[in-house]
């Protein structure tokens, strides 16, 4: 049977993949609408903790790279 801190440490991972999992998942079904658009301030404080400002600017810039997204402001 792993010892506690390692059980920690996959779920913890885990949590952090599942929230960035929502983030994107809100992402693309908002990008599936007419006229989307996202706002970093919103993001952050929807993920505060597990993702940060600079890490949410990253992920949606690179859809916005794409073509998926536009920032709303």
């Amino acid at each position: 049977m792993p010892s506690p801190a390692s059980e920690n440490q996959p779920g913890s991972a885990n949590t952090d993949a599942q929230k960035r999992d929502q983030l994107l998942e809100f992402i693309k079904v908002g990008s599936e609408s007419t006229d989307f658009g996202y706002s970093v301030a919103e993001m952050a404080t929807k993920f505060q903790g597990v993702l940060g400002t600079a890490e949410i600017r990253k992920l949606l810039g690179e859809l916005s790279d794409d073509g998926l997204v536009y920032d709303a402001g």
